[in-house]
């Protein structure tokens, strides 16, 4: 059954205002002014003790200060009207004493339980998108920092165009930082199908696993021809000859 979402609300509101954020004093205050009101509203029609008062408050304060002192009003309002049920915690003949409040008490604790933790939760999960979100911003912005001096590096680095990232070559066309001339792609490309044409066969005919790792070059002509357009175009490397 779903839970109405002012409920919710009055649940998520009362998690940010615990009575235990409040310094013993004051959680005593409150309580003292507003149990009364409470007691009253709800069916008390007895004269209250002042030791049935502290009862309660010594209750509330060590065993529900979970709660917000709102709440404390809500728990009553969601028994009375049937939304939450409690064995033994109608006030009979008008009494207001610990036992029936903590029966009405405990039975809105174990529904607001659920409703705080599906919250929780979800607030988890924001969190955890958001820092998932700022830490790829973090890394994009390194990278946009760093990308130019890995180029520079790789210019002197690398010895072979095998060596390239397939990314780089989106990376620095992205960036502006390389154009392929009329033809040029085209040129690279039909090496890149002859490489992996080549490539295949060895892989092919090479008898033993331990050789085709060796062997371990990609012979997709797609990623052949992006590295070797970075290992020229970006790099200055000569093209590999046949």
């Amino acid at each position: 059954m779903e839970i109405p979402h002012e409920i919710v609300e009055i649940a998520i509101e009362g998690y940010h205002k615990q009575l235990q954020f409040l310094s013993d004093l004051e959680q005593k205050k409150q309580l003292m002014i507003n149990l009364p009101l409470i007691a009253k509203d709800y069916g008390a029609s007895k004269v209250i003790p002042d030791f049935t008062y502290k009862e309660c408050v010594k209750l509330v304060m060590q065993k529900f200060n979970f709660l917000s002192v709102y709440e404390l009003r809500e728990a009553y309002r969601q028994f009375y009207t049937g939304r939450t049920q409690a064995t033994g915690a109608e006030m009979y003949r008008g009494e207001f004493n610990a036992a029936n409040l903590g029966r009405v008490l405990a039975a809105y604790a174990k529904k607001r339980k659920s409703i705080i933790t599906k919250y929780l939760n979800i607030k988890q999960q924001l969190r955890i998108q958001h820092q998932e979100k700022a830490r790829k911003q973090r890394q994009k912005a390194e990278f946009e920092q760093q990308f130019p001096k890995l180029i520079e590096q790789a210019k002197y680095q690398l010895q072979h165009w095998q060596q390239v990232k397939f990314f780089w070559y989106q990376a620095a066309m992205k960036r502006g930082m390389m154009q392929l001339e009329l033809g040029e792609g085209q040129a690279i490309f039909e090496l890149a199908q002859q490489i992996a044409a080549k490539v295949l066969s060895i892989k092919q005919e090479s008898p033993t696993a331990a050789l085709k790792k060796r062997l371990g070059i990609d012979h997709n002509p797609k990623i052949i021809a992006r590295k070797l357009a970075v290992w020229t175009k970006l790099l200055g490397k000569p093209l590999p000859q046949l």
